[in-house]
Formats: structure tokens, sequence, C-alpha cells
């Protein structure tokens, strides 16, 4: 799974691109990793959307955030 980050940063395509990953149930140390590869992959100019339950640490690394609770914005 982080490999596949680390590609989609080696590439430098400046695409769009979506990965699907719960990060829940993973280590700790791990789920620390990839919240600084995607740190990476927008610092490196290619813009994320990140949906994640880990509200605290999404927010940390966020430009901007919308919050949808129940279907509602």
């Amino acid at each position: 799974m982080i490999a596949q980050f680390d590609f989609l940063v080696a590439q430098g395509n400046r695409g769009t691109r979506h990965r699907d990953t719960r990060l829940s149930g993973l280590s700790p140390r791990l789920v620390e990793e990839m919240f600084e590869l995607v740190q990476k992959i927008n610092a490196d100019g290619l813009s994320v959307l990140l949906m994640e339950q880990n509200v605290v640490q999404s927010l940390a690394i966020a430009n901007r955030a919308y919050i949808i609770e129940l279907g509602v914005v």
C-alpha cells in the first residue's frame, strides 16, 4: 500500500489520483506514514481529496475541510 503512494510521488505526474484505502485498523506508525505521504504528494503540487474518519489528523494537514455528518455538509 505504501509502495503505491511512493510510486505516485515518484511519477511526478500532475494528473488526478484516487486512492480508496481505509486507515482504520492499521498500526499507528503505518497510519502516520500514510498521512506523511499524502502531505508529500500535496507538497509536490498535486491536489488531494482526502476522505477519512480520523478528523483530528486530517484537519492537521488540510488546507480546506468539509465535514459530512449523516449525509449533510
